[in-house]
């Protein structure tokens, strides 16, 4: 997967300007909570259907453009699991996402399975097997390894591919207001 490893604040506004343009974003976080009573943020991973961002939150001090992307109501934020990274854009960027699309809560109301994991649902839906085997690993320390960015370009990689099939059966099941 081709993606853009962003670490300046113009390329972050020039990416968030592009991606308010699209009905739907996949977005992701990987965050470090040793030691720590909140998250630490470590990387932020958007896709757009376009372009694929991996947004370095430790060498960025300007995240104006961003909190103005994740509030956007035009554009739908698709998360998977999403508690932990709400909790996480709250303490490190102020802001809580919306409006928002759980592929998991959205997995569950269709009757795929209750609380149903990450790589399973992408199993389920797209044949596809996922590779977690990064997702314990320090996101704070720098550089990021390529296995690292690698396995967080796939988490919204193929969450945007979930998106549209997942909106479809909840939607023929009346279920898009929950």
């Amino acid at each position: 997967m081709q993606y853009t490893f962003i670490t300046d604040t113009q390329a972050l506004n020039d990416f968030c300007l592009q991606a308010s343009k699209e009905q739907a974003i996949a977005v992701d976080t990987e965050f470090v909570r040793t030691r720590t009573l909140y998250p630490k943020l470590g990387l932020i991973q958007i896709y757009d259907g376009k372009q694929l961002v991996l947004v370095d939150p430790l060498s960025i001090d300007d995240f104006s453009s961003l909190q103005s992307l994740l509030t956007n109501p035009k554009v739908v934020k698709v998360l998977h699991s999403c508690s932990e990274d709400l909790e996480a854009f709250w303490h490190a960027l102020k802001v809580v996402p919306a409006p928002i699309f759980d592929s998991q809560f959205a997995a569950s109301i269709v009757g795929m399975g209750p609380a149903l994991g990450y790589a399973k649902l992408v199993e389920m839906m797209l044949g596809v097997v996922v590779d977690k085997g990064e997702s314990r690993t320090d996101w704070i320390a720098r550089p990021l390894s390529e296995q690292q960015c690698a396995y967080a370009a796939n988490d919204v990689l193929y969450l945007f591919q979930l998106y549209p099939e997942l909106k479809s059966k909840v939607e023929q099941q009346q279920k898009l207001p929950w």
